[in-house]
């Protein structure tokens, strides 16, 4: 702990120091800018600093005053290298470069893979792609420094991306996975990633630590339409088929995509439903109450146990009204589908032994999600005007029959849900004043939703509103590389929940309004390499529910620092304290049921949660070398007022939180390294995760003070040794331990994904895949199962054939454990059996 605040206390102690700004320009002999040259500051043999020649022909950085005895070079492929002698008085550097003539020996002189302009970093998406990568979400992931999740949301050094362009323009918002799982990888030219993105005009001399990704399309691409066209049938436990058509349009003016999916192969519709970046929309607290009862989700490909049913239509627009205005339409509807059964083995913690309680469980749910966004942008030099408008309807269903000892207890829910947000917000700069206004409208609507027990004869219903309108007004004002800011935010919020159950029903509504004042300071060296930020928000708030009325006053401090060691590392500390007091689903004080054994119980008292969070994040990236470094040490110490109570019987579940003052604390610290060896034209990456904390939880009237620590390490490689063969392997080792009083366990998972593409011939490849899973059940048992998969595909012009055999051997289950707190569950799924695919695939 004590090392912690000093790791922290350090950084936060960086102070500014003297330097030299060195710049200049590089031209060929006819006066040309040679764009994308490297300048590379050394000493000795060490790399001290380094710049890509942007396309001007300038560059420029900042060193150092007590380096010495420097060389600044020049060098650019079919130009002569040149060096000379950093001088102490001299700031300016400017280079002729003449050309060179090059023997070339049966071999392919290729473009730099990855180069970097300012804090632009641009990948060259043919060095990353193979003729096997069809959509640009496959050959992303290839791209170091790049992560991208099984969800889609992809990182950068471990921070997610607040935006994704496509020649500039946002046509998706935070649904890009429809960009990334639709577009083929053939039609991009490069990925671009823009560290400190601002993507409002006038806040480009404002510090940013935010991350976006813009795609270039090739020049190709642009003029006419695009149709993809793809086709699936096959036949595994059912038949299956999967349509896709997908028509796409980008040019400077207009962009626009339209998709139709229909299928029964693998799960689509809710992906690129989903929004990857916060919307921030009013909570849906009758859904979040009788939620979705199907809660075991395990960490294996879903499409590899679950059967779907997906359809999905979109129409994604952006039209440039003027050269600094946009208007964006998405508009879709979704139909997802899915079906799975497993079976569970839940062992409770009991003083007098464990409690044991084994079900079989046949699940099915649907989902029904239409949507519609608007948004207009006008972005100016010295105005910024925006308004996004949200809405969607969703209605869901599941059926869920259990089987107990034989006998069957048959469930299911039924509900919608309503939702609309409006965003608006205007800044504009006089001066040396800044102004803002923001005003965002959020209304959402659960009108029903209702759990079934059939056999019992038993419904629980619910329903909810909340309507939200938040009010933010600010000025902030600069004198040099000061910056003064001071919002002040006004927010209210209406909220009702009813429940019904057989007279047992809980009726409450109330509102809660809240005001803040954020007084902040912002300081931003002029080189730009560091940047502190102190806020101390003061908030008041009021919460009323029927007789119930609470207000306080909480002061949260934050403090942020960014701090770049050199061109090729950053350092960022930042530390908060924050406190929230609960909603209205604390004051439920009649039995909500769950599922046919569970019942959840309030204790009538909102829960009051502190919070003291410090994060520590490094990042070093070297492009030249190919070479990408982000570590982070995270600490948090959270404060809470009720704590969990479970009471377990042989045949039923009871959820409740007492009034127990107790504290959460753990520390997570975790490092990813990537390195690309050109030589073998291979990318390794290895990540690494350690976590510890410490939790307290009561269960059939006994409180337990659990230590927990997990441990994983995460090998990648993607090799392409020679042109015919490529490796693709990923794994995930971990390690959990769990501790209570004298009692510990511990739990081992090794999961590895391999895949192995052969390309004998230039249009022709096969691939086999295979999945290992090594999961410990108990302290002596470890089930180990494998699951493999084969095929092919041909390219005959724009057309490419597949045929592809899933689950070759016909595995029949998958089995995982897992801890939670004092418990141990295990489950064991049913996978979906072998399944034979054939495809076409059209590209015009």
């Amino acid at each position: 702990m004590r090392q912690l605040f000093l790791i922290i206390f350090l950084c936060c102690c960086i102070t500014t120091y003297s330097q030299n700004r060195i710049c200049g320009s590089v031209l060929d002999e006819s006066g040309n800018p040679v764009e994308g040259a490297i300048v590379k500051i050394s000493q000795g043999n060490s790399l001290v600093h380094y710049s890509v020649v942007d396309e001007k022909g300038s560059f420029s950085f900042s060193l150092k005053d007590d380096i010495q005895e420097l060389l600044i070079s020049v060098e650019c492929l079919g130009y002569t290298t040149q060096t000379e002698s950093v001088e102490q008085n001299k700031s300016v550097y400017d280079f002729i470069l003449r050309e060179k003539s090059i023997q070339l020996k049966a071999g392919v002189v290729r473009a730099p893979s990855i180069t970097q302009r300012g804090d632009t970093l641009s990948y060259a998406i043919s060095s990353f792609a193979s003729s096997a990568d069809y959509s640009l979400k496959d050959a992303m992931k290839k791209m170091p420094g790049i992560e991208v999740e099984s969800s889609g949301r992809i990182k950068y050094l471990g921070k997610d991306i607040s935006k994704f362009y496509i020649d500039g323009l946002d046509m998706f918002g935070g649904k890009y996975n429809i960009a990334t799982d639709n577009i083929p990888s053939s039609l991009v030219a490069s990925v671009n990633v823009m560290n400190n993105h601002q993507s409002v005009l006038m806040d480009k001399d404002q510090f940013s630590d935010d991350v976006a990704i813009d795609i270039r399309l090739k020049e190709k691409t642009k003029p006419r339409p695009v149709w993809a066209y793809e086709a699936f049938a096959g036949y595994g436990n059912s038949m299956l088929y999967h349509v896709t058509g997908s028509s796409m349009l980008f040019n400077s003016e207009m962009q626009s995509m339209v998709n139709l999916k229909s299928g029964k192969i693998s799960h689509f519709a809710s992906a690129e439903n989903s929004s990857l970046t916060d919307r921030g929309m009013a909570e849906a607290y009758a859904i979040n109450l009788i939620r979705d009862i199907n809660v075991s989700t395990p960490p294996i490909d879903i499409d590899r146990f679950s059967s779907p049913s997906d359809h999905l239509a979109s129409v994604n627009i952006i039209k440039r009204i003027s050269n600094t205005s946009t208007l964006k339409a998405n508009i879709g509807d979704s139909y997802a589908s899915s079906r799975s059964s497993y079976s569970t083995s839940r062992s409770y913690y009991n003083d007098d032994g464990s409690i044991l309680i084994e079900r079989d469980y046949s699940y099915t749910s649907k989902r029904h999600n239409p949507y519609l966004d608007i948004e207009y942008n006008e972005n100016k030099a010295d105005k910024y005007i925006t308004n996004k408008f949200y809405g969607e309807f969703v209605a869901i269903s599941a059926d869920f029959p259990t089987s107990e000892r034989g006998i069957i207890s048959g469930q299911n829910s039924r509900g919608q849900d309503i939702a609309f947000k409006n965003e608006f917000l205007a800044q504009w700069k006089r001066g040396r004043l800044r102004w803002k206004f923001g005003q965002n409208t959020s209304f959402r609507r659960v009108p029903g939703i209702e759990l079934t027990i059939v056999d019992q004869d038993v419904t629980q219903r619910a329903n909810s509103t909340v309507l939200a309108i938040d009010n933010t007004v600010s000025v902030s004002y600069e004198k040099g590389q000061h910056r003064f800011y001071i919002p002040v935010f006004v927010n209210g919020k209406y909220e009702t929940i009813k429940t019904l159950r057989d007279r047992l029903d809980n009726n409450e509504r109330g509102y809660r309004i809240s005001s803040s004042f954020y007084p902040q300071y912002e300081f931003s060296h002029n080189s730009r390499n560091f940047f502190l930020r102190v806020g101390i928000p003061i908030k008041t708030e009021t919460l009323h529910y029927g007789n119930r009325s609470v207000s306080y006053l909480s002061v949260n401090p934050d403090f942020y620092i960014s701090y770049n060691v050199n061109i090729k590392s950053t350092l960022r500390a930042d530390v908060f304290f924050n406190r929230n007091i609960g909603n209205i689903l604390d004051l439920l004080e009649g039995p909500v049921l769950l599922d046919n054994t569970t019942t959840r119980v309030s204790p009538g008292i909102l829960s009051d949660n502190k919070i003291l969070m410090a994060n520590l994040h490094y990042n070093y990236r070297f492009p030249v070398e190919k070479i990408f470094f982000n570590a982070d040490l995270i600490f948090r110490n959270n404060w809470r007022n009720l704590m969990t109570d479970q009471n377990v019987t042989n045949n039923m579940l009871t959820v409740n939180s007492i009034l127990s003052p107790y504290q959460v604390k753990d520390i997570a610290t975790s490092f990813t390294m990537t390195k690309v060896v050109d030589a073998i034209d291979t990318k390794f990456s290895l990540g690494v995760s350690y976590v510890t904390g410490r939790n307290k939880v009561s269960q059939n009237g006994r409180s337990f003070s659990v230590a927990t620590e997990s441990f994983v390490i995460s090998p990648t490689v993607v090799a392409k040794p020679t042109k015919y063969i490529e490796l693709d392997y990923s794994g995930n080792l971990s390690k959990a331990y769990s501790r209570n009083g004298g009692y510990a366990r511990d739990l081992r998972a090794d999961r590895h994904k391999i895949n192995l593409l052969i390309l004998p011939a230039e249009k022709l490849f096969f691939n086999i895949g295979c999945d290992i899973f090594s999961e410990q059940l108990t302290e002596d048992t470890n089930k180990v199962i494998s699951l493999f998969d084969a095929g092919f595909s041909y390219d005959y012009g724009a057309i490419r054939f597949g045929l592809d055999v899933r689950n070759i051997l016909n595995m029949k289950s998958y089995k995982y454990v897992i801890f939670d707190s004092v418990n141990t569950f295990s489950y064991d799924y049913a996978l979906r059996g072998r399944e034979i695919v054939l495809s076409i695939k059209y590209l015009r």
